[in-house]
C-alpha cells in the first residue's frame, strides 16, 4: 500500500459568521491555509476553542465581544501556568493530522500522534480537530491535512471518504505519510 499524502498547515484564520444585524453569532469557521496555497475549512468550531486559537495566534477579526474585566482563568489559561507544559507537550506530541470525516454526522476528526520522548509510548488518539490544533499550537507541533479530505472538500464530494479509517491501524505505521510540496 502506497503512502498517503498530507499537506502542512502554514497559517490559520477564524471567521465569525453573524446575522446581518450582527446581533447573533451563527457559525465559526476555521480556515487552514496549506503549504500548497490551498485552503481547508471547518465549521461549527466551539466559541471557547476559537477564541483561544485567536488569542494564541494573535489573530485579528471583525467579531469581538465587549471586553470584560474577568479575573478568572479559562482551562487554557490555567494549563499555560503549568511549568514546562510546552516542553512536556512538545516531547509527547509528534504531530496532528486531520484525516477523518464521518459523512453521517458531517464531522472531521484529527489524529494526534503521541510519541513520548520520555517513555516508549506510541499512540494515536482521535480528537476534535479544533481542539487538536490548539493542542498542537501549545506543543509547537505541526498540523497536517489529509490530501483526500482537501480534494474532496474542493469537489464537494465528502460522502466518499470512509469514516472508519481506524480499522487497519494495526497494519499501518504513522510514518506512512508523505508531505507534498
Amino acid at each position: 500500500m502506497g503512502n498517503k499524502i498530507k499537506y502542512k498547515v502554514v497559517d490559520y484564520d477564524i471567521k465569525f459568521i453573524t446575522t446581518r444585524d450582527r446581533r447573533y453569532l451563527e457559525n465559526i469557521i476555521l480556515e487552514l491555509r496549506l503549504e500548497n496555497n490551498r485552503v481547508f475549512k471547518m465549521s461549527g468550531i466551539s466559541y471557547d476553542v476559537a477564541m483561544e486559537i485567536k488569542k494564541y495566534l494573535a489573530l485579528e477579526s471583525e467579531f469581538d465581544l465587549p471586553t470584560i474585566n474577568d479575573p478568572r482563568f479559562t482551562i487554557y489559561d490555567m494549563l499555560l501556568e503549568i511549568p514546562d507544559l510546552e516542553k512536556i507537550l512538545h516531547g509527547t506530541i509528534k504531530e496532528v493530522i486531520i484525516d477523518y470525516y464521518d459523512p453521517e454526522f458531517s464531522i472531521y476528526g484529527a489524529s494526534v500522534i503521541l510519541d513520548d520522548n520520555y517513555t516508549v509510548m506510541k499512540k494515536r488518539l482521535l480528537m476534535i480537530p479544533s481542539h487538536a490544533i490548539l493542542l498542537a499550537l501549545l506543543a509547537n507541533r505541526n498540523v497536517y491535512v489529509d490530501k483526500r479530505l482537501v480534494d474532496n472538500q474542493e469537489n464537494n464530494d465528502m460522502e466518499f471518504i470512509n469514516p472508519i479509517f481506524f480499522e487497519s491501524d494495526e497494519d499501518e505505521d504513522e510514518d506512512d505519510w508523505d508531505e507534498e510540496v
